[in-house]
């Protein structure tokens, strides 16, 4: 590949790298490009108001694949319990008024103020989950389980939040017809778990085992038996604590699980619900 890169005004050069091929690119030359692109193309027309820019119709009349906006709601960091953590940080920490000026920066305050919380918690107790996380968790049961208060705040945080991503939307000339996301497809997310229990797909898991797993180091072949795994799910629970997972072994993909000791749901769940629905 090498011998037959020629550099350009935009591609400076180019490095194998295994699998994977390193572009060096002249930065001022693309940005430049791309905005007087942008520029042009926002331009309004008779038959095109609001400019082309964001439209294609090189699809029209065939199936294409589309890829979706994911932006998580107030998510600066990972966290195993998300929605829950935010509902117990806004109860410590939050502010009618800060949130209805700005939703979204007044949540990312409140998600970082609360891990602040629960990072000596855990240094404290090495091994033990930290009592925020704790309660963390019995949030989330009583979302999955329909609890009317808790999921009414939840929803508030969400169309907060829809709505200062709209504006961000409109600046690039994109409209969405629908909002969607992974917290939408609860009892679906159940359901398959019962689904996959009633065609004997299970297998009980513990948090210890994927303990040692994960111990044997990122040498192990990704995929393979002894390849590190994250479970969301198992980051604070007790390592005898038996969860739901799929044994997928015989095809080298290890036990994703798909259900908590508690019998809440995880991502990997509500993903496949939600393709399904």
């Amino acid at each position: 590949m090498r011998p037959q890169f020629q550099a350009d005004d935009y591609v400076e050069s180019v490095v194998g790298d295994g699998i994977f091929a390193h572009c060096r690119c002249h930065t001022n030359n693309l940005i430049r490009s791309s905005l007087d692109h942008i520029f042009k193309v926002s331009q309004p027309t008779e038959a095109h108001p609001h400019g082309t820019y964001g439209t294609n119709d090189s699809g029209k009349g065939q199936k294409v694949v589309v890829e979706l906006s994911s932006p998580d709601i107030a998510k600066p960091f990972h966290a195993g319990h998300l929605r829950s953590l935010l509902v117990v940080g806004f109860e410590r920490y939050g502010s009618e008024a800060s949130l209805t000026d700005n939703a979204i920066m007044h949540l990312f305050s409140i998600y970082v103020a609360i891990n602040k919380d629960v990072t000596p918690e855990t240094e404290a107790n090495p091994g033990r989950p930290s009592p925020t996380n704790e309660q963390a968790k019995q949030v989330f049961c009583k979302m999955e389980d329909g609890d009317e208060k808790v999921l009414a705040l939840w929803s508030r945080f969400r169309a907060l939040s829809i709505k200062a991503y709209k504006k961000v939307y409109e600046c690039l000339n994109v409209k969405l017809d629908v909002y969607g996301g992974e917290s939408l497809v609860k009892s679906e997310g159940i359901n398959l778990a019962i689904m996959l229990k009633t065609k004997n797909m299970l297998a009980t898991k513990t948090a210890k085992e994927s303990e040692s797993r994960v111990k044997q180091g990122p040498e192990a072949e990704a995929g393979s038996e002894g390849a590190p795994v994250e479970d969301e799910e198992e980051e604070d629970a007790p390592a005898g604590a038996l969860v739901l997972a799929v044994d997928l072994t015989e095809w080298k993909m290890g036990k994703p699980v798909v259900q908590k000791g508690d019998g809440t749901t995880v991502y990997i769940t509500r993903d496949v619900a939600g393709a399904l629905q």
